[in-house]
Parts: structure tokens; sequence; C-alpha cells
């Protein structure tokens, strides 16, 4: 009896002794039976193994597509009338595949969702909108910039990847409070003096807290595991890339468009806001004196002399 693609099928009742006269033989080795399931007389499973020309440690953008491949390739034997049962593709590399898949997702969200919430936290830090806003931009600039310098790695979107851009975040933010801090803090109301203010007070801090930080992330280069020597790398990406631009874009836009006086101020505006609802209520309240009713429901008006009088 031959199959469709030509080769000759064991009969049934013949199909279970020749697995294992095949088993048995030299031409079957130790991996071949294992790969053999012979349980209770029965064939219970037959495994099939290749190889394949994924690396073993490619990230989750190159197993991705293979997985998806394998899946649809069981999926259209499983699909056929001869099959002989459910088929499964299994390998030791789809189990880690989930989890950085996972984590890249959470770090794509994560930086999704921080910049709105940096853009909060540093306009309530500093009081400042418009601090808040070119802090924010300052941000923007050195995840784009770390991440421009993984893609010119030719480094892919994989688990050190994603937990090294989570972590830089943090950062990325730190440099630019102190800077805004200080600007505003700055006795002066007018963005040239302020800025004179903020670099004479922080800026040496600023480069001595980025010498700390670079040489202890020189020592992660010695280590073994890849993973140390790609996060050394972004972090000092991040430092140097967040000095340039916390130094120069930020002080920049602060030199030439800073706030000055009470602009973009949470503080004024908290103010002016309290004023308005402070004239509503006086206003509403008004009313209702006005308006008051009497024990037998009619409304009394109060007399000009006690108008007068108050």
């Amino acid at each position: 009896m031959l199959s469709t693609t030509g080769s000759r099928l064991a009969p049934q009742a013949d199909y279970t002794t020749k697995i294992k006269q095949f088993r048995d033989s030299s031409n079957c080795d130790a991996t071949c039976k294992s790969d053999l399931g012979i349980i209770d007389n029965r064939v219970q499973y037959i495994a099939i193994g290749f190889k394949s020309t994924l690396r073993r440690r490619a990230p989750s953008t190159q197993s991705s597509p293979v997985y998806d491949l394998m899946e649809d390739f069981v999926e259209s034997r499983n699909s056929q009338p001869s099959s002989p049962g459910e088929a499964f593709q299994t390998s030791e590399k789809w189990p880690p595949l989930r989890t950085e898949q996972a984590m890249l997702r959470n770090a794509l969200f994560g930086m999704a969702l921080c910049f709105p919430l940096s853009f909060v936290v540093l306009s309530l830090f500093t009081l400042n909108v418009i601090i808040g806003f070119y802090g924010i931009l300052s941000i923007v600039g050195i995840v784009s910039s770390v991440m421009a310098v993984t893609y010119w790695m030719g480094w892919s979107l994989g688990t050190a990847e994603s937990i090294a851009l989570v972590i830089l975040i943090g950062f990325s933010v730190d440099y630019t409070v102190h800077l805004g801090h200080q600007y505003l803090d700055a006795p002066s109301k007018f963005r040239h003096p302020r800025v004179r203010h903020m670099l004479g007070h922080m800026a040496v801090t600023v480069l001595a807290g980025a010498a700390t930080t670079l040489g202890s992330a020189i020592f992660l280069f010695g280590a073994q595991i890849t993973f140390f020597g790609k996060f050394a790398l972004i972090m000092m990406a991040t430092i140097l890339f967040s000095l340039l631009w916390s130094l120069g874009f930020f002080t920049a836009c602060c030199a030439l468009i800073g706030p000055e006086n009470d602009q973009g101020s949470l503080i004024v505006a908290k103010d002016w806001l309290m004023t308005k609802l402070g004239k509503t209520t006086s206003k509403s309240g008004t009313k209702e004196e006005n308006g008051k009713p009497d024990e037998n429901g009619a409304r009394v008006s109060p007399s000009p002399g006690a108008l007068g009088a108050a």
C-alpha cells in the first residue's frame, strides 16, 4: 500500500511490530529510542526532531516568525484527512520566547505610560508646567537617542534591552528635575539670571553624579554574562545623553524661552482658581440670603435700612 507521497505504508496490524523492530535495531540510537514512544504494546507517540538555523539566543523579534511558521505547518498537517492524530510542535526556545514577549510588551507599555506621568510629576515637582514641558522634551530626546544607539549596535529588543529601557527612564529624569528646580528657585524673575543661578548651583553636582554613575558602569564590562555588558553600554549612553540633553537642550530652552515672573506657575493658577471659586460662592450666598423664606414659606427681602446698617 502506497501513501499519497509514494512511500510504502505498513499495514495497521504490523505497524507496532515494525516500529518495535526498528527501535531495537542498531540503526536506532538512544535519541531515536526516546523519540519512539511504545507503551502497553502500542505506539503512543513519535517525535521527529530537526535542526534549525535560528540562533539559541535569538530575540523574540526573530524567534516569533519561526514559531508562527511552525504552528502553521503543524496545523496544515493536522487538517489533512490522512493525519494519524493531533500533532504539535515544541522546542526549548518557545518558553523563553513567551517570557521575552511579555517583557517587551511591558517595556513598551511602560515607556508609553512614563512620558505623560513624567510630565505630571515634573510639573508638580517644579510647580511650573513650562519647565515640565521642557523637561519631558528632554526625556523623549534621551530615550530616543539611547534607542538609536541600540539600533546602531545591531541589537534587537530582547530581554536585556527590555529591562534596560525600563530602567533608563529613571536616569533620564534625574538631571532635568534638579536643573528645573534650581531655575525656579533663583532670586531673580528673569530667565538669564535664572539660568546663571541654575548652572552655578547645579551644573557641578550634575557632572559629579554622572561621573560616579559612569564609573560604576565601567566594571560591568568585565562580566562574562552578555546581559551585563549590554546593560553597561546602555547605562553609559543614558548618562551621556542625559548630560547632553539636560545641560544642552534644556538649558538652551530656559535661556531662550524660559518662563519669567509667574509664567506657567501652578501656584498662580491655583490662586486664580480659588479666587474664581470664592467669588462664585460669595454670589451664591448673597442670592440665598436675599431670597430666604420665612416660616410661612413666603420670601422676605431685607429692608433698605437693614442694608444700610450692614
